[in-house]
């Protein structure tokens, strides 16, 4: 599906407006974010979710989901044009306006609790969660930084909602993308430039003073004994970097995540050098504060574990020996990968919902620069090859 149009428009009120523009296609998409910052109260951003999910009538021909992670809360639509342009607008009308009765609030709240209780996340997702609040000394453990606690849910108040929305639909704190039709877009965008968003003093995801000095454990924590275990789980965080992220930037910190999840370069070919049977590797950003943080997890054998803990620097060492020719292969490959995500309007949808407010900045890859970016990711590799990092070992 060709797709004739990638374009950012800062609109009037403060919203960031993407266009996705696909020249004859009868359906359209809206991916609505609102950005998160270091301070939310825990499972509050999730249960905002639910509820503008389940609390705006929807008719059975538009589909409306949402998303919760530690950048944004996201609401995709999807649907017939016509029909996205008419349920878009009812939405934002009630969005922007927003009101709750207590009893549908505690209905909610149940749906929540229950699903805490009977879902929550896989047991990877959990042991990351774990060692990512080890690794950054939080109080508790075992606090998801993303669905809270029941007890957490049990505790918000119709006003912890309305405060929410208070300050969090402002201006800069809301990016939008639209995939569809020229004349489905600019009508979508008449109507979200409709309505007034004031300024607040926090901006999520703002790099000024506010947020304290974040430290990371350097020491190697253990959690279980291995004991009559199998399996261990093993978590390493490394700081990236605090700069300012430009395009340059971002694209090397792209490279650099592409690199270590696939292909000849990754985490796991590498380590299988060691480790031969070792079947599983995954590199996740982590964007906290000002900083941004490489997280690596890996489930191995018991016997393992040394192995890898003993190796794994050597990965970042071979990446930061590159040459420019194998860097600019992989720039080739996030080209490809960029339109792949973008091919479609659903697809268009989901894959923006998934992207960090870093991320939402690259609407465009064909005027980059291989020689800055390049640049760029031989000094983000080379920092990575003397850290320690922050180690976490779990027993199962």
């Amino acid at each position: 599906m060709e797709n004739h149009s990638n374009s950012l428009v800062q609109l009037n009120n403060g919203i960031t407006l993407y266009f996705r523009e696909f020249s004859t296609t009868p359906l359209a998409g809206i991916t609505f974010k609102i950005h998160l910052n270091s301070q939310e109260k825990l499972g509050l951003p999730h249960l905002i979710e639910h509820v503008l999910v389940n609390k705006i009538k929807k008719p059975d021909f538009i589909k409306l989901s949402g998303s919760t992670d530690r950048n944004a809360i996201s609401i995709k639509m999807l649907g017939n044009s016509a029909d996205i342009v008419n349920f878009s607008q009812y939405f934002f009308s009630k969005l922007f306006a927003f009101k709750i009765k207590k009893q549908s609030l505690r209905n909610e709240k149940a749906v929540v609790i229950q699903e805490i209780r009977q879902y929550g996340n896989s047991s990877l997702e959990k042991f990351a969660n774990v060692a990512r609040n080890c690794s950054f000394k939080a109080h508790n453990l075992f606090d998801d930084e993303v669905l809270g606690t029941p007890k957490d849910i049990a505790n918000f108040t119709t006003k912890d909602i309305y405060d929410f929305f208070d300050t969090h639909l402002v201006k800069d704190n809301i990016s939008v993308l639209i995939a569809g039709t020229c004349s489905t877009l600019h009508k979508i965008k008449n109507d979200l430039n409709t309505y007034y968003l004031k300024t607040s003093s926090i901006i999520a995801n703002d790099s000024v003073n506010y947020f304290p000095k974040e430290t990371l454990l350097l020491e190697k924590a253990v959690i279980g004994k291995a004991e009559q275990k199998q399996l261990a789980q093993l978590s390493f965080i490394y700081k990236v970097g605090s700069d300012h992220l430009d395009k340059n930037r971002i694209l090397a910190l792209s490279m650099l995540f592409s690199l270590l999840n696939s292909g000849t370069y990754s985490l796991l070919s590498q380590m299988q050098r060691f480790v031969p049977k070792l079947y599983f590797f995954q590199a996740i950003p982590i964007f906290r504060k000002t900083n941004i943080y490489l997280q690596v997890l890996t489930s191995c054998s018991i016997q393992d574990a040394e192995i890898i803990e003993n190796n794994i620097n050597k990965v970042f060492l071979t990446l930061s020996k590159l040459n420019s020719d194998n860097l600019k292969a992989t720039i080739h490959n996030l080209k490809f990968q960029h339109n792949l995500l973008f091919d479609g309007v659903e697809k268009s949808v989901l894959s923006f919902a998934n992207m960090s407010l870093e991320q939402e900045k690259l609407i465009d890859l064909d005027s980059i620069d291989p020689i800055f970016i390049v640049e760029k990711f031989k000094k983000i590799t080379t920092t990575l090859v003397d850290q320690a990092g922050s180690k976490v070992i779990a027993y199962m």
